[in-house]
């Protein structure tokens, strides 16, 4: 019986243990690090038979996935204002986490992420921040900007997660690293995030002072097919059209209708200033001379 109880306790320490470092994807608990056993955040959806539980279909695409999957975590494309360095540590179960970091106050990293393209409507954004030892004054944040602004998280100041002895070798307690997301309004080529600490650290008891990031992923959610740009992901959210199909509304289709007239990739019912209706072809073309009408 007693070692039935002591067993019983072990497999409640791991499941603990593992529903407080679940990947960020996930909705409550987890079975393991990667195996979420409730749900997914949108975006990602729940396969309780997957491997990994949480998936995207072809409406989205992971552009960015830097986790504690491997032996060190991907610190390509970051830059920072100290020297870039990546460290790992283990909890009671043991699971191992690996992390960019440990930083300290008034440090930051940084990443842009380009090329993305500009047919989607929505960036989804997960991580994971690991805040060590006690501290007073500070602010912890996450600032994701593209061309149109900036969006700021602050993020949870009331984690106190001290390491046994140094961040080698380490093991990690309870509360050490916590989840978040954030959904983006989004079409821009780029994506930049900056994780930053900045202010004064004061101890109170413990000489650790530090944080990191565990896990980054960028879910980019897409257009429809027929839209070249989109506000959402049907077909009936299209802002601009593919070449050869025209905008009439907010769909994109192949021939204008008969009482309207394609002009800049749009139908329109009259032509505007500098172009004129001809009639071989019930286009609107560009006036002689530059002419008003």
């Amino acid at each position: 019986p007693k070692t039935s109880l002591i067993v019983a306790i072990c497999f409640i320490l791991i499941q603990i243990s593992h529903s407080l470092y679940c990947m960020p994807y996930c909705s409550g608990a987890c079975l393991t690090s990667t195996k979420c056993s409730t749900g997914c955040i949108s975006p990602f959806s729940y396969q309780s038979t997957a491997a990994n539980t949480c998936y995207v279909d072809n409406s989205t695409i992971v552009i960015n996935d830097d986790n504690n999957l491997s032996t060190a975590f991907a610190a390509s494309g970051y830059s920072s204002n100290t020297a870039l360095t990546t460290s790992s540590c283990a909890d009671l179960t043991p699971q191992t986490y690996y992390y960019l970091g440990p930083y300290v106050a008034n440090n930051y990293v940084f990443k842009t992420l380009s090329g993305i393209g500009t047919n989607h409507y929505r960036i989804n954004v997960f991580w994971s921040i690991g805040i060590f030892g006690t501290w007073s004054g500070q602010q912890l944040s996450a600032i994701f900007t593209d061309g149109n602004g900036a969006v700021t998280q602050l993020l949870n100041q009331g984690q106190n997660c001290v390491p046994y002895a140094t961040f080698t070798s380490c093991v990690l307690l309870t509360g050490c690293f916590n989840n978040y997301n954030l959904q983006i309004t989004h079409s821009t080529d780029s994506l930049s995030f900056n994780f930053s600490s900045m202010g004064s650290a004061m101890s109170t008891s413990s000489s650790i002072q530090a944080w990191g990031v565990k896990d980054l992923y960028v879910v980019v959610s897409l257009c429809n097919i027929t839209c070249l740009t989109c506000s959402g992901p049907t077909s009936t959210n299209c802002l601009t059209c593919p070449l050869g199909t025209y905008l009439q509304g907010s769909v994109c289709i192949l021939l204008c209708p008969f009482y309207t007239m394609p002009s800049s990739r749009l139908c329109v019912t009259s032509c505007p200033a500098y172009y004129y209706v001809n009639t071989l072809n019930n286009y609107c073309e560009i006036c002689p001379n530059n002419c008003q009408t």
